[in-house]
């Protein structure tokens, strides 16, 4: 019932036991690019655990997401439709959708014939539960730094990117124990509860430490069923906040952080306006802000801002390669 074929694909999802009706595990790491080992996205980068897999399977390197937003790529994955379509191209509900309510999951399509589906974390961007039979964790980007009441950046942010940019895209650094007034939360936006940190040995788990150990504990519940089945695992890292225990960040010591090539005026003739409408205040050049407010808060000193944010996004993906692993 364990791995004879593995198949990394797009989000890194696996094909095990090669049979008529395989089981199947699809893994998904939230905004990982390609800073994977073998992928060549930067020369410092440590998963073992995706490497280990790319070398027992086969790896499709020119796939590209249909739409560089999360809620309707991932609604375009699952429904193997294009956003053209369906016409979602923001964060509008998916379930409302007219085009979608008269198509079907590709879970739903295992479900049709004969498989057993379970999931847990973010596979699609909400409200997808009823899609499996079985479902573990809502999508939750915990541990997430707060104070006074309202979720806010990691205390070690720097203004003005902590302040315009607050719990999710605001936030990198390890987790530590705080001092009052912060403190640490977790779960789903609608409840929120105490993030325990007293300690690395003294700690709850982060959610996906909780996914990772979910999904273990039923690959040995399901390894003696003669039923096929689907597993769905979504990892909300290395997706910001980049939030993770200190000992990834030690792998990457700031001082020996490569920095990428910049060439002198690379992006002016570029369109360099993210994806949303005029309405949605994620919408018009806010790449271009989460890129000039950083390098501002560090002095201008680009190299740090820049080393700083990279030192956190390489530790967020080795935290959730070692989830892989185990």
């Amino acid at each position: 019932m364990f791995p004879k074929a593995l198949l990394p694909f797009l989000f890194l999802p696996l094909l095990v036991r090669g049979a008529d009706r395989p089981n199947v595990v699809l893994i998904i790491c939230d905004d990982l690019n390609d800073y994977v080992e073998t992928l060549g996205g930067h020369p410092q980068a440590k998963t073992p655990n995706m490497k280990r897999l790319m070398d027992r399977g086969v790896s499709f390197t020119q796939a590209h997401c249909n739409i560089p937003i999360c809620n309707p790529s991932r609604a375009s994955m699952v429904f193997g439709l294009y956003p053209h379509t369906s016409q979602l191209f923001g964060f509008e509900k998916w379930q409302t959708n007219v085009v979608f309510k008269n198509s079907r999951t590709f879970m739903d399509h295992f479900r049709a014939n004969g498989y057993h589906t379970l999931g847990t974390g973010k596979i699609m961007h909400s409200g997808e539960r009823k899609e499996w039979v079985e479902y573990g964790n809502d999508a939750d980007y915990s541990p997430l730094a707060h104070r006074d009441g309202k979720n806010v950046a990691h205390p070690d942010v720097p203004s003005p990117f902590r302040d315009d940019f607050e719990s999710i895209d605001g936030s990198f650094g390890p987790l530590k124990k705080v001092k009052a007034p912060f403190s640490w939360k977790s779960g789903t936006w609608r409840k929120l509860e105490d993030f325990k940190y007293n300690s690395e040995e003294d700690r709850d788990l982060t959610a996906d430490e909780k996914n990772g150990q979910w999904a273990v504990e039923n690959l040995k519940s399901l390894a003696q069923s003669k039923k096929p089945f689907l597993m769905g695992v979504g990892f909300i890292r290395p997706h910001t906040p980049l939030i993770v225990p200190q000992k990834y960040f030690d792998r990457f010591p700031l001082e020996s952080i490569k920095l990428p090539v910049i060439k002198r005026g690379d992006v002016e003739d570029t369109f360099k306006r993210t994806v949303g409408s005029k309405e949605d205040d994620r919408s018009g050049d806010r790449g271009s802000k989460i890129y000039d407010q950083l390098i501002a808060s560090y002095g201008g000193d680009r190299e740090l801002a820049l080393k700083k944010f990279i030192q956190a996004y390489l530790a967020s993906v080795a935290s959730v390669d070692d989830l892989i692993g185990e």
